[in-house]
């Protein structure tokens, strides 16, 4: 298959996972939260968008009930984690689970459902767009300073009186009902409906995040150093903290754009490593995929000198 049909294939894949990497994104590392339910967002998402389709809604209206979805489905995981007291990880899990068994009885066990096609892959980036904006505001305002805050630093927002927990379950809501529309859009985009599809995301998740982590972190460095005056590019004047770049004294917008970034780059060498029949397809190209990011990570931190990219991730130092 040619190179360049490949890149358009791994670019049109990227763009309709994006919602979900962006999702995801914005829950581990704006709100340092390591939420696995949002493989129970996506696929309420796009089941509730097959379930729309079967009734004859309007897909406004199925757009409305996904996002609702999802939203309640970030609520529970909040909830448990708040009030119930159980561990960050466990919360995701047992409201996935939840999910699941709810979808597989209420859609009686069928796995493949036909959905009208009416997204396109410019409408994709255009959703992709809108997304990052409607998330950039949101993390501007006070309120999203302070949900990021209570994952960074719930200390700081306890001396001003606020619950942090209270806070993180509104991130929760917020980042799952974006996942949820981009299971509502991958349906839509795709035209059918199937579990299998919608199964094992979270794994593509973490591996598009840490590249896109790497990439962005690498482009602003290379960028602030190649604006420096040619006279200082000497060594001595270079520091580490400039050869890179913690992105999250940069605000919100590097992060942010760093998961549309990982979602391109992974189905582009997703498609690169497939279409050219150098790794076999499979769950063996999902497991290179893995070293290969996991290695990228290691690189970056011992370049880095320890340091992760766009700052730390909270939950696994």
């Amino acid at each position: 298959m040619p190179l360049n049909h490949l890149l358009a294939i791994g670019f049109t894949e990227g763009f309709k996972y994006s919602p979900l990497i962006v999702g995801a994104t914005l829950l581990f590392r704006l709100g340092h939260y390591p939420d696995l339910g949002i493989e129970g967002s996506f696929l309420a998402g796009g089941a509730v968008a097959a379930l729309c389709s079967q009734h004859q809604y309007g897909w406004f209206v199925g757009l409305l009930l996904a996002c609702f979805t999802g939203a309640v489905v970030g609520a529970i995981t909040g909830s448990l984690y708040q009030y119930c007291r159980i561990n960050s990880l466990l919360s995701g899990i047992a409201t996935s689970y939840v999910v699941y068994s709810t979808v597989y009885v209420v859609l009686k066990y069928t796995d493949a459902i036909a959905v009208p096609i009416f997204f396109s892959s410019s409408n994709t980036v255009v959703a992709t767009i809108l997304i990052c904006l409607s998330a950039t505001i949101f993390f501007s305002s006070r309120l999203g300073m302070l949900c990021r805050f209570s994952g960074e630093s719930p200390n700081l927002v306890r001396q001003l009186h606020l619950e942090p927990k209270t806070y993180i379950c509104i991130i929760l809501i917020f980042g799952n009902l974006i996942v949820a529309f981009g299971g509502w859009m991958r349906v839509h985009v795709a035209g059918s409906f199937s579990m299998n599809v919608f199964s094992s995301n979270v794994y593509m998740c973490l591996i598009a995040m840490i590249l896109g982590d790497s990439i962005v972190s690498l482009l602003i460095s290379t960028v602030r150093i190649a604006l420096q005056p040619l006279r200082r590019l000497s060594r001595r004047s270079v520091s580490s903290s400039a050869r890179h770049t913690d992105l999250a004294v940069l605000g919100s917008v590097p992060i942010i754009m760093s998961g549309v970034v990982g979602s391109i780059a992974y189905w582009v060498v997703y498609e690169m490593c497939t279409g050219t029949r150098l790794i076999p397809s499979g769950d063996l190209t999902f497991a290179v995929l893995g070293v290969g990011a996991a290695a990228v990570l290691v690189l970056t931190k011992t370049v880095s000198r320890g340091r992760a990219p766009l700052g730390s991730w909270r939950f696994l130092d």
